[in-house]
């Protein structure tokens, strides 16, 4: 019982949302986004969608509702100076097996 009031109340979430949310300039994104050829023009396209709808905001000033920016910050400057070095060694590792 408790699963079919779920799914019922997921699919008039849904109806909303196709009738009223996704109107004007948001409708026109989101169906440029489903046209989109290559994965850069996705993502060019999305970036606009989320400018548009607010969701970069988080960016400016590291407020979310969602999650504590201020925990999430130190972990991704980690993932990021990792990423470089493997990077860096990736690019070391290329040139010596040029080199032999």
């Amino acid at each position: 019982m408790e699963f079919s009031a779920y799914i019922l109340t997921r699919q008039v979430v849904n109806l909303f949302e196709w009738v009223l949310a996704w109107r004007g300039h948001k409708r026109q994104l989101r169906l440029r986004l489903r046209k989109a050829k290559t994965y850069e023009e996705w993502i060019k396209i999305a970036k606009e969608l989320d400018q548009y709808m607010g969701f970069d905001d988080w960016k400016e000033n590291g407020d979310d509702g969602y999650f504590d920016y201020t925990l999430v910050r130190p972990s991704l400057s980690w993932y990021y100076i990792l990423a470089d070095r493997t990077g860096q060694e990736s690019q070391e590792n290329s040139a010596q097996d040029e080199g032999c």
